[in-house]
């Protein structure tokens, strides 16, 4: 019985360690002018940079993967850059940390962790399902359709949050927060008080 019980103690030891999830991540310090939008797509067999935005980036950004994810830098020559919209694929596996110089942050569809830091530009969030640490140095946070948790914050801007559950907490330095709920989010928000309550 003994010798059961010290197997038994082996293998759930061997669970903790192996089972759990380990979160690749992204990590992107793009010192170009421009927007990017990060998205999970399951459709999409790229990760990183998509190949139209590949061509865009040719010369000014390289991307390579690592054991401990995805990396994408400016090359020296790219710095300051103004580069057309780029498109990253966040696989759904992965996290995100992305720095960007300037230009706008759009978030749609994620899932997991991501932080961000803009030093200038707007941060909007769509159906993001996900812990987050968004700072923008100016320009106005657009949150719409999510579940967060972590921080929005922006120095010089106004934050806007439109049915947007969890426990996430939007500081502004110099700016207005707004909260709005649709009368849908609302009934839906009852029910699962009458449901669960």
């Amino acid at each position: 019985m003994k010798h059961l019980f010290l197997f038994y103690c082996f293998l759930f030891s061997h669970y903790l360690l192996f089972a759990q999830e380990k979160r690749l991540l992204l990590e992107a310090q793009l010192s170009t002018v421009g927007d990017i939008t990060l998205t999970t797509d399951a459709t999409f067999k790229e990760k990183g940079l998509t190949e139209d935005s590949k061509k865009i980036a040719q010369g000014v950004l390289q991307q390579w993967e690592e054991e401990t994810g995805l990396k994408i830098l400016t090359l020296k020559e790219g710095r300051n850059k103004q580069l057309a919209p780029l498109t990253l694929v966040l696989p759904p596996n992965y996290g995100a940390q992305l720095e960007l110089l300037k230009g706008n942050l759009t978030l749609t569809n994620i899932t997991g962790k991501v932080e961000a830091n803009i030093q200038a530009g707007q941060l909007i969030l769509k159906q993001v399902n996900a812990n987050v640490r968004l700072y923008t140095q100016k320009g106005d946070i657009e949150t719409s359709k999510s579940t967060l948790t972590g921080e929005l914050v922006t120095q010089s801007g106004n934050i806007q949050l439109s049915d947007v559950d969890g426990f996430c907490t939007p500081l502004t330095k110099e700016g207005n927060v707004l909260v709005k709920f649709s009368e849908e989010f609302l009934n839906k928000k009852q029910k699962e008080t009458f449901t669960y309550g």
